[in-house]
C-alpha cells in the first residue's frame, strides 16, 4: 500500500475469472499507469473476446490507463477452440485500447498480430479456426488470412485477403447450386459438392 492507502502493487498467485482458469498476476499501480503481468496453464477468454467484438457501451468512463503482457499456455475461445502458447503484449491510453503483439498456435497453423499507429495486422494459417475461436463464422475450414485493420475512434475498416479455404455445409452455396441449372449430360458434367466447397489461390 502507499501513503495514501492504495493498492501501489500486489501479486496474485492463483487467479481464477472462469472455472478451469489457471494463471497468476503481478500488478505494479502508480498515479498514472497500472501495469499487469499475467502468466499461466489456462485461461478461458470468451468473455473478453466478446467484450472486445462487442466495444465499449455509450457514456461508459474511460478506465485507467495499463500496459499488459500475457503468457497462457492455453487460452479457450468459442467452439472448443484454444490458443497454444500465446504471447500478448496490449495496452489503454486515453480510454482507448492497443494491441501491442500476439502470437501462438490454434488450430492446424500459428497466428500473428501487431499493432501500431492506428493499424492492427493480423495474419494466420487456420482462418477457420481463428473466426470459430472468436464466434464468428462456423462454416470455414482452413484458409490462409491476411487481415488489416485501419481504426479511427470507434469506427474500423480494412482488407482482407483468404485463400486455400474450405466451406463445409454453407446454405447460401446450397441455394446457389440448388438454383443453377441442370447440365444437358449429367453423366459427363462435374459434380458440385455443396456440403464442402475447396477455394485455392
Amino acid at each position: 500500500m502507499d501513503p495514501a492507502g492504495a493498492v501501489a502493487s500486489a501479486t496474485m498467485t492463483q487467479a481464477r475469472i472462469a472455472a478451469g482458469d489457471d494463471f497468476k498476476f503481478d500488478v505494479v499501480n502508480s498515479q498514472s499507469l497500472l501495469k499487469v503481468s499475467a502468466r499461466g496453464a489456462s485461461l478461458d477468454a470468451r468473455a473478453f473476446v466478446k467484450s472486445i467484438l462487442e466495444g465499449a457501451s455509450s457514456g461508459q468512463t474511460a478506465a485507467k490507463d495499463f500496459d499488459l503482457d500475457a503468457k497462457i499456455a492455453s487460452v479457450t475461445g468459442s467452439n472448443k477452440q484454444t490458443i497454444t502458447n500465446m504471447e500478448l503484449t496490449a495496452s489503454r491510453r486515453g480510454g482507448e485500447t492497443r494491441l501491442g503483439s500476439l502470437r501462438g498456435r490454434i488450430g492446424a497453423g500459428a497466428v500473428m498480430a501487431t499493432g501500431s499507429g492506428g493499424e492492427t495486422r493480423i495474419a494466420t494459417s487456420d482462418a477457420g479456426a481463428l473466426v470459430r475461436f472468436a464466434n464468428l463464422y462456423s462454416h470455414l475450414e482452413g484458409g490462409d488470412l491476411n487481415l488489416l485493420l485501419r481504426s479511427r475512434g470507434e469506427v474500423s475498416a480494412g482488407e482482407a485477403t483468404l485463400t486455400d479455404f474450405v466451406l463445409r455445409d454453407e446454405p447460401a452455396f446450397r441455394q446457389l447450386v440448388s438454383a443453377a441449372p441442370q447440365p444437358a449430360s449429367a453423366g459427363r458434367a462435374a459434380t458440385v459438392d455443396a456440403a464442402r466447397v475447396r477455394l485455392r489461390r
